[in-house]
């Protein structure tokens, strides 16, 4: 069995404690935990069920924190998930919006019948004006 490389000082787990006892985002905090345990030597498996990641996604947020800190966690995209686009665009400081419903009505032969009626009404209004003109004359 290989021996982890991968350890943290008493000052760094603290810091990653601080930092998932302050996040609200649930991924994120989920991913503080993770390397948090994972330099502590808990097993991978017991990291696993407490906090839903594969080994593989638990050794990518181990390098990402290797590489970059905190910051190395704090951001990712699943793309299965609807709540990621929404953070994602926040974070590039976009909003979402929804897409307008257009209305349909339930009544089509009322609304042809009313159409109807405003086609009448509007070619008569054109040809009785140009009938009130010619008797002006």
């Amino acid at each position: 069995m290989a021996k982890r490389r991968f350890q943290l000082n008493e000052p760094q787990r603290d810091r990653l404690l601080t930092a998932y006892l302050e996040c609200d985002d649930g991924d994120t905090r989920s991913r503080y935990q993770a390397v948090r345990l994972y330099s502590m030597n808990y097993a991978v498996k017991t990291i696993q069920e407490l906090t839903g990641y594969s080994t593989r996604s638990l050794m990518w947020w181990v390098r990402a924190y290797q590489q970059a800190d905190l910051d190395g966690c704090e951001f990712g995209v699943r793309y299965d998930s609807r709540t990621s686009y929404y953070n994602l665009l926040r974070a590039c400081g976009f909003s979402h919006q929804r897409t307008q419903k257009a209305f349909k009505s339930q009544r089509p032969i009322q609304i042809a019948d009313f159409q109807e009626m405003l086609e009448k009404t509007r070619s008569c209004g054109t040809r009785c004006a140009a009938d009130g003109d010619s008797d002006r004359r």
